[in-house]
């Protein structure tokens, strides 16, 4: 059984967060620390209680799995009338900060990120392989600059293989077919989200491992529509279309 030998480099992510604050313009403050999740909704036992006017239901919460990663805005029931950056919450948003959110019956939020814990990214380990490796690339980026430019290339190179990547601590993998993207994981997320997550990482490492042949997946999309569309209209036209075909965008 052959191994890749090839260095897989280490990067430091600088600064991690660990407190989410949403300040109201009435100087009402909500926070949320790694581990926990704030429930926002119409029910009296919500951490954060909406009142609306016609009596309707609202569910969303805010949850955050670790320091490493970015709070999930997501919202069930009432999800039009929860907006980030004056935008509908569809799945699951990554939250950053400076970001606004709305919600019908409360307000607008500022979302605000505290920063105080170093954090070493872990060191990627090689992968078994039971044929010879196969061609690969790799190295660090500190900016999303950089991460685009990989992208990019991945895609205009009309690459086939798998970019297996550590954003901001944690693992992610992005499936590319001819140089566009099929399928995207990135922690707990997957799809578009686990696309936009990656997009907005700070810094990490990638290695890009190709194949002659990669498994369909349920994504299909230009990273450079991607990155000029942007998740928020991609996200809508995926919605839309699957309204169209009888399933809740939620």
């Amino acid at each position: 059984m052959s191994k890749s030998r090839g260095p897989y480099r280490r990067g430091r992510a600088t600064l991690v967060h660990d407190l989410l604050r949403l300040h109201a313009d009435d100087g009402r403050v909500w926070e949320l620390r790694p581990g926990c999740t704030l429930h926002i909704g119409t029910h009296p036992a919500s951490d954060l209680v909406v009142e609306l006017d016609d009596a309707a239901e609202l569910e969303a919460k805010l949850a955050w799995a670790s320091a490493q990663r970015a709070p999930l805005l997501s919202a069930r029931r009432g999800w039009r009338r929860v907006r980030l950056d004056d935008r509908p919450v569809l799945g699951a948003i990554p939250l950053r900060h400076g970001q606004v959110l709305s919600i019908e019956g409360v307000g607008d939020l500022r979302v605000a990120m505290v920063r105080s814990a170093a954090l070493e990214l872990p060191e990627a380990q090689p992968i078994d392989l039971l044929c010879p490796p196969p061609a690969q690339d790799d190295g660090l980026f500190a900016t999303r600059v950089w991460l685009k430019n990989v992208l990019l290339g991945l895609e205009a190179a009309g690459r086939t293989g798998v970019l297996r990547l550590v954003v901001d601590g944690q693992a992610a993998a992005i499936t590319f077919d001819g140089g566009r993207v099929v399928d995207a994981a990135c922690g707990d997320l997957v799809g578009l989200s686990a696309l936009e997550q990656v997009r907005t990482g700070a810094s990490g490492a990638w290695r890009f491992e190709a194949r002659t042949v990669v498994r369909p997946g349920p994504l299909d999309l230009s990273i450079r529509e991607f990155l000029r569309l942007g998740y928020w209209e991609l996200a809508r036209r995926r919605a839309a279309r699957r309204s169209d075909a009888g399933t809740s965008p939620a």
